[in-house]
């Protein structure tokens, strides 16, 4: 799937303003209608210019804060500050005043007025310093705040220096309230680190934090969970799923015990827990949690919140994974609808809802309906960040492909090739954001003939995603796996578009080998991992490299998101010394990567072939064949289908002109004719369905490949429910043989091979086995069906093994 038009999803980070003020358990909108109710009864004893008032007005901005009715909020921190500005000088009114501002600031921080919001906590720290006497906390939050301000505009250094100076404050003081206030900053500063891409530094002060909550509050209290949400999240961010998903089960858990099951907290969680699932890749596990956290939302913080739209934009997303396109378009328009509405027009969060809506549309078979949002989405992106930055390129990118999806390839080609210079320049030829721009580019070529340039910029997506299954871990690196098997289906396309053309040559044909191969080995990446995972975990030498290898592949991603964290800033905060010092850095990482990798290889390489097998080339295949002996691997996949016939001298490569859907529903049909006869039962060769039999072997081997009279020696089901069956040869109006290589298959193991759910099947049959395939002697001396590796699995002499080793069906 092509990446939307802005970042795919959030996470709501606990300890940075989530909802400053907000205090567990507490009723917002009962709150919001006590404070009217003050107001009104405090206007009419004291007057409109009393403290009393302003204090109820102060008390009704922050609950209008926090159920994100900002332009209200706004309204009442306006009308309460000349109050308190009017006060008679003392450290509460001082007190009183610092924190009216602060509450404005932040309500300019949420309504993208960034300039407006850092004026208002500026003023406020100005006034505590100057206050006679002024309480240490005091100041510490005044602080916090700013730092909280230039954190939410994304001046991260600016916003850790003043963290850092809180910090140095609150460890001065004594008692359980500077304790924890010493723990909400080092939350504050984790934020900063994991922002900038220092996370083992992150590491040791969220733990820190945790240790410190525990022994206050004990473990199962709001605050710790706050903490192990953040650390969950640093986990997430360096690709460790498995240790960020117990934590963040933990968290929830702790808030559910405390807080209740419907407050807004536990609805932030379920939205980081199902962000945690949804990187993993596990779609339909993060798509309860998406729905159950927005009905949260929307009953503690009302439907036109921010928050409900962040949940709701992922939500709609996690629907588009899941290809339940009508879905996804009405969630995402409400979130839109919420952003517009709460939000100013040219925000940076509605320029992100209108680029995912326009890529759902698009998913959905409409994309000219998201151009014109995707041409509103560029304005604003420009608007915020400048015509040059990155934060661009996601909607220029998403314009190029909904021009390709429409066959507009003259008018797609400005915004992709606009989007891959912008990329280029900021991130890097290996990034994998500018594979992504490459293989929209590539389809740009193909779709006006210039099939070489096509071939060029895909291969060079290709060896992207390829340096990814390299280096052990895709899932690290920031590919998702139905992305990256995507860049080898489109070359795929692209290689044989110039095949058929005449302009690829037989190594286009052998490139194509390889290339199927790596798109199975795309789709068993997550299962390898895990395995990875679990080695890197023990003891000894194997699992120290292994864990050297994860290790490297988490920091170059890090990396990779600093890097991008850093080219997103406007112009003005933008550092060029450490852009290039991070790009230094991920370049000496990436050759450490590719050290250890190698190291792995040399030493281990039985465990470095299970868990990042290569593909077999074109040559190599043949050597392994003896004559009489051929080779036939399909390809199976939502775009083309495709199957390669390999003898020792010869290779072919054909199109299979049925889509997945009809494979899958032909083999069920075959399937459903001889599932229920039990072994031995010899009546199995009158339930197999001959005519839809042959019409499904003719199809999946072409003209050219398959013979005229095909032997119905069968192996179909599973593998203890395997039976042979006999039946006439058919006739079927001439030979093929002088079209080429000619092939005579067992018509069950070429359904099964090309049926297979993850794509790509190999087969390596003797030449007695093609004409008894279910006999009691002999059946296929090689079989393998997952992984794109060749396996020998003789048992017997003359290299036969018994049908009862057959795979099973197709699932």
């Amino acid at each position: 799937m092509d990446e939307p038009a802005g970042y795919p999803v959030a996470h709501a980070p606990m300890g940075n303003d989530l909802h400053a003020g907000a205090q567990p358990g507490r009723n917002y909108d009962a709150a919001l209608t006590e404070g009217r109710k003050f107001e009104a009864a405090a206007k009419a004893r004291f007057g409109a210019q009393h403290e009393s008032y302003a204090g109820a007005l102060y008390l009704q901005a922050r609950a209008l804060y926090v159920l994100g009715k900002y332009p209200e909020a706004e309204k009442a921190y306006k009308l309460a500050l000349p109050i308190f500005e009017k006060a008679p000088p003392s450290a509460a009114s001082s007190r009183d005043l610092a924190k009216t501002l602060n509450g404005l600031g932040r309500v300019y921080e949420h309504m993208g007025r960034y300039a407006d919001g850092e004026a208002a906590q500026k003023r406020a720290l100005s006034v505590v310093e100057s206050s006679p006497g002024a309480d240490q906390l005091v100041l510490s939050d005044a602080l916090e705040d700013l730092g909280n301000a230039y954190y939410g505009e994304g001046r991260y250094a600016e916003a850790e220096d003043y963290f850092k100076r809180t910090l140095v404050i609150r460890e001065k003081e004594s008692g359980d309230t500077a304790r924890r206030a010493v723990s909400q900053t080092l939350n504050l500063i984790s934020n900063v680190y994991m922002r900038t891409g220092r996370y083992t530094d992150a590491e040791p002060l969220l733990k820190r934090a945790i240790e410190i909550q525990e022994k206050i509050a004990g473990p199962n209290h709001p605050d710790v969970a706050k903490s192990l949400t953040n650390l969950a999240e640093l986990y997430r961010l360096i690709g460790q799923y498995a240790k960020s998903e117990p934590l963040q089960r933990r968290a929830l858990e702790i808030q559910e015990k405390a807080l209740g099951t419907e407050h807004p907290h536990v609805g932030v969680t379920l939205n980081n827990l199902a962000l945690t699932y949804f990187s993993w890749g596990r779609f339909e596990d993060a798509l309860p949690l998406y729905q159950r956290s927005a009905v949260i939302q929307e009953k503690a913080l009302g439907k036109d919140h921010p928050q409900v739209a962040l949940t709701l934009n992922n939500l709609g997303l996690t629907y588009m994974r899941l290809g339940r396109y009508a879905e996804s378009e009405p969630v995402l328009k409400r979130a839109l609808a919420i952003r517009e509405k709460v939000l100013p027009k040219d925000h940076p969060d509605v320029g992100q809802s209108l680029g995912n809506l326009a890529a759902a549309l698009r998913f959905a078979g409409r994309p000219a309906e998201g151009l014109p949002l995707l041409q509103r989405a560029i304005a604003i992106m420009e608007k915020n960040y400048g015509p040059e930055h990155v934060s661009v390129t996601y909607s220029l990118t998403a314009t190029a492909n909904a021009d390709v999806a429409l066959k507009r390839y003259a008018e797609g080609e400005p915004f992709a090739k606009r989007s891959l210079a912008i990329r280029r320049k900021a991130l890097g030829p290996d990034h994998t954001d500018v594979a992504n721009v490459l293989k929209t580019i590539a389809q740009i070529n193909l779709g006006t003939n210039r099939v070489l340039p096509a071939a060029e910029f895909s291969r060079e997506a290709v060896q992207v995603a390829i340096r990814a299954l390299n280096n052990g871990d895709t899932s690290t690196l920031g590919f998702d796996l139905a992305g990256l098997r995507e860049y080898f289906d489109v070359h795929l396309g692209i290689l044989y578009r110039a095949v058929a053309e005449g302009v690829g040559g037989q190594n286009s044909v052998a490139e194509s080998f390889e290339m199927a191969q790596w798109a199975n080995q795309s789709a068993a990446a997550t299962a390898l991992n895990q395995m990875a995972a679990r080695t890197g975990a023990g003891s000894g030498t194997l699992p120290t490299l292994v864990r050297k290898q994860q290790d490297n592949a988490a920091e170059l991603r890090s990396l990779d998101k600093s890097l991008l964290g850093e080219v997103s800033k406007r112009a003005e905060q933008r550092d060029a010394k450490r852009e290039q010092l991070l790009h230094q850095h991920r370049q000496e990482l990436a050759e450490e990567l590719a050290r250890s990798s190698a190291r792995l290889a040399a030493e281990f390489p039985d465990y470095a072939d299970l868990v990042n097998p290569k593909p077999l080339s074109l040559a190599q295949a043949q050597k392994l064949l003896a004559p009489g002996e051929a080779l036939v691997l399909f390809h199976v996949s939502d775009a083309d289908n495709y199957v390669w016939a390999v003898t020792a001298d010869r290779a072919v490569w054909r199109k299979i002109e049925l889509s997945r859907a009809q494979l899958n529903e032909a083999v069920s049909k075959l399937r459903a004719s001889v599932e229920k006869v039990e072994i031995p039962d010899r009546t199995l060769a009158k339930a197999f369905d001959l005519d839809l039999g042959y019409s499904l072997y003719s199809a999946l081997l072409g003209p050219g490949l398959a013979r005229s009279r095909p032997s119905y020696r069968c192996a179909l089901g599973r593998a203890d429910q395997l039976a042979s069956a006999s039946s006439p040869h058919r006739e079927a109006g001439g030979e093929a043989e002088s079209a080429g290589l000619v092939l005579s298959l067992p018509l069950g193991a070429v359904a099964y091979a090309a049926a297979r759910g993850h794509g790509v099947a190999v087969s390596y049959w003797p030449e007695g086995a093609l004409r008894n395939v279910c006999g009691a002697t002999t059946v296929p001396r090689f079989w393998q069906s997952t992984h794109g590796r060749t396996l020998d699995h003789s048992t017997a002499a003359g290299g036969a093994t018994r049908h009862g080793d057959l795979p099973p069906a197709v699932p």
